[in-house]
């Protein structure tokens, strides 16, 4: 009889054990997820004063201002456009940024060509983070932008770096064209 209580008695306290780690387990990981969480809503923009254009492969400064370096102006108005007065370059285009400094980035945000039009709107895109331009290594993300005006923000998994590259791989319409407003 007294053998049968001890038992009993042991397996209440491994039942109270058990529930008890797992209680600690559902606490540590909700307070990892809050972390996460409050990492994402309140990641820091990073200053564009000391961005710098490294390159672009195609810009068209003919037809319009289409300048590179109006994707980094911190202005909605104007954009950057690859060439298309009296022939176009072919895609994939590309964008690098010199941050300036060395910076942990978990994200970015693209803003389309300013207006109604959508001539290259970026469809199909990849984008990387590098601590030089020699070797970007693979895209920290990539995906297809909705054939929408509004700013796009993609996060990825938080990368150190001090020069990002966006590769846009296709246009909205199938057009050779890559246009955008602002990337930050």
């Amino acid at each position: 009889m007294k053998y049968d209580k001890r038992l009993l008695k042991y397996r209440e306290n491994s039942y109270l054990r058990f529930w008890f780690s797992r209680g600690i387990q559902v606490f540590l990981f909700s307070c990892v997820f809050l972390l996460f969480i409050l990492q994402q809503c309140y990641a820091q923009i990073i200053p564009k004063t000391n961005w710098s254009l490294v390159f672009v492969d195609s810009q068209e400064l003919a037809g319009e201002n289409g300048a590179g370096a109006n994707a980094l102006d911190a202005k909605t108005n104007t954009l950057w456009h690859t060439k298309w007065f009296g022939g176009s370059d072919p895609l994939p285009h590309e964008i690098q940024i010199n941050l300036g400094g060395v910076y942990d980035i978990s994200g970015f945000r693209y803003l389309p060509r300013p207006g109604s039009g959508v001539n290259g709107r970026i469809a199909q895109w990849e984008f990387y983070v590098g601590t030089s331009t020699a070797n970007w290594g693979t895209p920290v993300a990539t995906g297809t932008f909705a054939n929408t005006a509004t700013e796009k923000e993609i996060l990825f998994a938080q990368k150190t770096g001090q020069y990002i590259r966006l590769r846009a791989l296709s246009e909205v319409n199938g057009n050779p064209w890559t246009a955008m407003a602002e990337i930050s």
